[in-house]
Order: C-alpha cells, then structure tokens, then sequence
C-alpha cells in the first residue's frame, strides 16, 4: 500500500512539473510587463519626494505616505488578510491598464510637479526676505522723539571726522546736547560703529596737532578720550606714525619753543613723553654743540630776569646754568654772551657785600682778586662817577661815618677819605654831612683849604673875605668868624 502511494505522488509531480513548462512566453512577457510599470513608479514616487521637501503639495504627500506604509508592512510582514487578499486585485488593474498611458500619466505628473514646487518655493521665500525691514521699521516706530533724535546727534558725531569713543560721544550727548544719560547711552549702543576706526581718526588728529610718542599717544585715547586699551592701541599702531620722526620733531619743537640742555631734554623725552630710547638718541644726535651753547646763552638770561642779578657774580651764574644739565664750558659760554656787563656786576656786588668801599679798594679787588685789566677797571670808575659820581658820594659819607672817633681833626678824615680815592669834593661833603665834628671845627679846616689854595686870589686872603666866602658856603656868620680869628686872619693878607 505505501509503495502504491509513493508511486502515486511521484507520477503526480512529473504532471504538474511538465504542464507549468508548457506555456514559457506568456510568463515572461507579464515579468516585463510588471517591471516596467514598477520600474516607472519607483521614479515617479522617488521624483515626488524630492520634490517635496517643503510639503506643499497634497498628492505628492499622498504618494510619499502610502510609499512609507508599503515599505513599512513589507518590513514587518503584519500585513492583515484582506491587505493580502487585495494585492492581486490591484496588480491585475495594473495589467489590465495600458503601460503607455500610465506611464504618460506618472510622467506627467512629475514634470508638473516641479514648476509648481519651485513657483511655491519662490513665493515663501520672499516674504522672509521682506520680513526684515518690516522688523526694522517696526523697531524705529518703537523709539521715542528723543531717542531719534540722539541716534541721529550719535551718526553725525560719527561721521565729523573728529573721532570719538563710545564713553566720550555718550557725554557729548549728554553735556552738549542735553540728552539724558539712558537715552545718549541707547543712541550710542545703536550705532554700527567702528571704535578702533575712530580711535585711528583721532589719533591721527593728534599728531596733527603736535607731536607725541606711542605711548603717550596711547595715553590720551584711553585716559582722556575714552577708548578701551584694545581701541587706543590699535589707533596709535595704525594711524601712520613714524615714531622715529615724531622724536624727532618733538625735541626740535621743544629746543624752539623753550630751553634744553642734552640732559634735560633726554629726561623730559623718556619721562614725560615716554619716547624710545632708541628714538631719543636719534632726535638728540640733530644737535650740534653750538646749539647747546645757544641754549645755555638763552638760560643765562632768562636767569638774568628770574634771579635779580646784581650782586650774582660770573662765577655764581655759571654754576646756575650748570644747574640744568650745560656743561661747564657751555655754562660759561652762556654767561658770556647772555647780555650782562660782568666787570660792572661783579663791581656792584662788591659795593653792595662791603659797606663801605673807597674807589681804591674797588680797584684792587677787580685787578687782584678777578683778574681785570686796569683800563676795565678805569672804566668802571668812569662809569661810576657820570651823573654826578652819585656812587662816590654816598660810599664818601658812608666811609665818613664809619671813621667817626678814629680822628681827631677834620684834616684827618678829609686825608683818610682821599688817600682811598675819593676826589676831594666828594671828601669833604661826606666830612661836613658824616664827619659828626662841630661847625667851628668844620669852618676852620675850611679856612685851612682856602688859604692853601693857590687859585684863590693872594688879596682875598683876609679875615673879612674868608668869613664872606663860608658864609656863602653855608656856615653860620658865628662859626666863619670863630674859625678866621683862630686862624689869626686879619683885614690884610698875611706875609709870605
């Protein structure tokens, strides 16, 4: 019985197996057929949703989820019965249907599509690009008159060439334009501003002006204008300054302008100006010693104005121009040429530190002491005997004065004043006003001077002619005759 069965099912299968190779065409022409119109709408679906990225159209989104449903069933295997039951329905549509035409159709479809996905693309672009402005005037309509108005004061700030920072332009919109502080600093923050730009402005507005060193430069934007430390070195590092050639601009301005010694000059570049070493010593080396020599000529008279010079000696000035750095030889070089008479200053210095001085004891201390020649010093003398030998007379009286008690006679100090050189006239005024002797004393010596007097005629030597003559002079009638009568006058002259 089992081989009978087996025999059976074996013949059944050599059937089955020659009947299915019966009729080979007609399987592989429905294999073409349903590659091809798979084959198209794989492209048409795949064109779909490249095409719809932005999701506008509803077909395309359509095709796109059913795609995702089939892949996603096919994946799972959990498609349900009726699912299963409707595939053969739907591939004998597709074959019953003709594959030009749907092929005409799905092509179509994808051709349209495009247009209309870049049309829509286009169109939600260009409310975007619009929407900026609309913000920006949104914005505008949001600020007050006065803000406005400070943003527009702020742009012509920025715009004047002055170069400002933001602390700076912030106060002048304060201080000069009367804005409120929260208002200048909003006008100030809504600016599109550069600040290493205006730092470079006004940097170069400053060397404009004078010149400076870098770091001073640098100084000034950040102390005193306002800019950040980043700003104001970027503005002295890109504003075109030779650092070299402003040293050396800065040292002659300043030689011009004023008065420098090397020394002096040096310390005022480095400390003050904060200049380079390297700098300096190229802006010193434009010197010459003779414009050193000049610059000590011009401290030696401005010295001479400063310092009330008489009784500073040659000696005293040029340790004052030394002082400032000159070496000696162009401190003495200064006080040579800085327009003071030294032989009449030292002159005057000795007469004012040695109360009192005869004209000889001037003498020798300018030949002895100083070295003048001895015309110089005749003509010192000279000078202080114009307009009446005023000097002489008032040393006279001091001299007078001080030989109070050390003579006895009149004649003694009329010798002592003239034995130091003073002319008998001015010895014998200085006797009579500072002598401290008595009229009667007085009248006599002078009676002595006029018998002793060849110029005065022999004749007039008589006790009434003498006594007329010191009367004339000044002495009382008393005293002229108390001295003529001593002296043993009579009405003749005397014999011999």
């Amino acid at each position: 019985m089992k081989r009978y069965i087996l025999i059976s099912i074996i013949s059944l299968t050599m059937l089955l197996s020659s009947c299915t190779s019966c009729s080979p065409k007609s399987v592989e022409g429905d294999s073409s057929e349903q590659t091809s119109i798979f084959e198209e709408s794989s492209t048409s679906e795949n064109s779909q949703k490249f095409g719809n990225d932005s999701g506008d159209s509803a077909h395309y989104s359509e095709a796109s989820h059913t795609g995702l449903g089939d892949k996603k069933d096919d994946t799972s295997g959990t498609l349900t019965g009726k699912e299963q039951s409707s595939k053969p329905e739907e591939s004998s549509k597709a074959e019953s249907s003709k594959p030009e035409e749907s092929s005409k159709e799905e092509s179509s479809k994808t051709e349209s599509s495009k247009p209309e996905e870049s049309s829509k693309e286009e169109s939600s672009s260009k409310p975007e690009e619009s929407s900026k402005p609309e913000e920006s005037s949104s914005a505008e309509e949001t600020l007050t008159d006065a803000q406005k108005n400070a943003l527009i004061q702020a742009q012509n700030y920025l715009e004047d060439g002055n170069g400002y920072s933001a602390a700076d332009m912030t106060n002048n919109l304060e201080v000069a334009d009367g804005f409120t502080h929260e208002v200048a600093v909003l006008a100030v923050e809504n600016l599109d501003a550069d600040w290493k730009e205006q730092a470079k402005i006004r940097a170069k507005n400053y060397l404009n002006m004078g010149p400076m060193s870098r770091e001073a430069l640098i100084d000034e934007l950040k102390n005193y204008v306002g800019f950040t430390k980043e700003e104001a070195e970027y503005g002295a590092d890109h504003c075109g300054a030779d650092w070299t050639e402003q040293a050396k601009i800065y040292a002659k301005y300043r030689i011009d302008n004023s008065t420098y010694s090397e020394i002096s000059l040096r310390y005022n570049m480095e400390t003050v100006m904060s200049f380079e070493l390297a700098d300096i010593d190229k802006a010193i080396a434009q010197f010459t010693e003779d414009d050193w020599k000049a610059e000590a000529v011009e401290q030696g008279e401005q010295s001479a104005v400063e310092i009330f010079y008489v009784g500073m000696s040659r000696s005293d000035m040029v340790a004052e121009i030394e002082s400032y750095g000159f070496t000696t030889s162009q401190a003495e070089y200064g006080a040579d040429n800085c327009g003071i008479d030294w032989l009449l200053n030292e002159a005057n210095a000795y007469l004012n530190d040695n109360q009192p001085v005869s004209p000889n004891e001037l003498s020798d201390y300018l030949y002895y002491t100083l070295g003048y020649s001895k015309e110089e010093i005749l003509d010192i003398l000279d000078y202080y005997n114009q307009d009446g030998g005023g000097v002489w007379y008032y040393q006279a009286g001091q001299y007078a004065e001080y030989l109070q008690g050390s003579v006895m006679t009149v004649a003694d100090m009329m010798n002592a004043l003239e034995g130091g050189g003073f002319t008998h006239d001015q010895a014998w005024q200085a006797t009579y006003n500072n002598g401290g002797f008595g009229g009667e004393e007085l009248a006599y010596y002078r009676v002595w001077e006029i018998m002793n007097d060849d110029s005065v005629p022999y004749e007039n030597k008589t006790k009434p002619k003498i006594t007329d003559m010191l009367v004339a002079e000044g002495f009382s009638w008393a005293d002229a005759d108390a001295a003529t009568t001593s002296f043993g006058l009579t009405d003749t002259p005397p014999k011999g």
